[in-house]
């Protein structure tokens, strides 16, 4: 499956917002922004890692890396807090 063009991601998420404001029963809205919030955080630890392990793995670039691992780790730890159910 390809990747959507921006407009389409756009309009989908503006959908997924409207759903969970207006009950979204089956949790569709919830799923794609929860998808699209953790997919922001973890694209960047897959581009950092593929330019670590193929360009020469530099020191600057193995920091870079650990970032992202620490901001994805730290977006998994949040959600793990307790809040309202499904929320």
């Amino acid at each position: 499956m390809r990747e959507p063009d921006p407009d389409t991601r756009e309009r989908a998420l503006a959908e997924a917002e409207r759903l969970r404001e207006t009950g979204d029963p089956a949790g569709l809205g919830h799923l794609a922004l929860w998808q699209a919030e953790r997919l922001a955080v973890l694209e960047p630890v897959f581009e950092l890692a593929e330019r670590y392990l193929l360009m020469g793995q530099s020191e600057s670039d193995h920091q870079r890396l650990l970032r992202a691992l620490e901001a994805a780790r730290a977006q998994r730890h949040a959600e793990d807090e307790p809040g309202i159910p499904g929320l």
